[in-house]
Parts: structure tokens; C-alpha cells; sequence
């Protein structure tokens, strides 16, 4: 009996410890109040994406970010320049990047005459760039 009373507590004391950790790397941003620039190429996975957040000290835990990200397939992260501030947590920099609230936004105009042709090859032209 004793020792199934210990494995519990062991048991409940890891949950607790993930809990606990989990909020603190996924519910807080940094102390530090900083600008950063972020981009995120077309083609890019959601595991390249986290792995960028953390190596720009975007993010605290890159294990938990992913966690977040594949328990959430409706999650659509898209590609663009983003601002982030350090302050952020990591779940407002997903959803940012989820909602695809980038800084610039692409105007593709075209000219007089142009025959829908002549867009399509440059947008082609623009992703193969990783412009958009």
C-alpha cells in the first residue's frame, strides 16, 4: 500500500512539474521590452519555424512550442515579416503568425493591357524568391 501511495505522489508531482513548466515557457514572454524581426519563408514547416523563434530568443522552450503547435493542427502558420517583442508570450507569437498579421502586406498591381498571364508569372516569379 505504501508504495502504491509513493508512485502516485511521484506521479503527481511529474504532471505537476510539466503543468507548471509548460505555463511559465508558453504563457510568459521574456523580462527584456525588444523589437524583434522575424521572418517566415514560404515552405517553411511549423518544426523550422519553432526552431527560428527559439534560436531569435523569441520563445523559452522550443519542446513545449512544438507541443502547442501539433496539438493544434488547425493551426495554419504563414509566411512573412513579423515584429515581435521580446515581451510576448509564445502563444501570441503562434497566433500572430497563425493569423499572418505581418508587418508589410504585398500589392501586386498590374498595368493596362496585362493579360492575367503575364501576373501569374510574376507572382510565380516572387514566391520562387521566397518574396511572398
Amino acid at each position: 500500500m505504501k508504495r502504491k501511495n509513493i508512485i502516485i505522489i511521484a506521479v503527481a508531482v511529474v504532471i505537476l512539474f510539466i503543468g507548471v513548466f509548460s505555463y511559465i515557457t508558453l504563457f510568459t514572454g521574456h523580462k527584456e521590452d525588444a523589437s524583434v524581426s522575424f521572418s517566415v519563408n514560404a515552405g517553411d514547416n511549423k518544426i523550422k519555424i519553432v526552431s527560428n523563434l527559439k534560436k531569435a530568443g523569441l520563445i523559452k522552450s522550443k519542446f513545449t512550442t512544438l507541443a502547442y503547435v501539433f496539438i493544434n493542427p488547425s493551426l495554419n502558420l504563414q509566411a512573412g515579416k513579423y515584429t515581435f517583442n521580446k515581451k510576448q508570450n509564445a502563444i501570441s507569437i503562434i497566433n500572430q503568425i497563425n493569423d499572418g498579421k505581418i508587418d508589410e502586406k504585398l500589392v501586386l498591381v498590374g498595368r493596362r493591357g496585362w493579360k492575367i498571364e503575364k501576373l501569374i508569372e510574376l507572382v510565380n516569379e516572387l514566391k520562387e524568391n521566397h518574396k511572398i
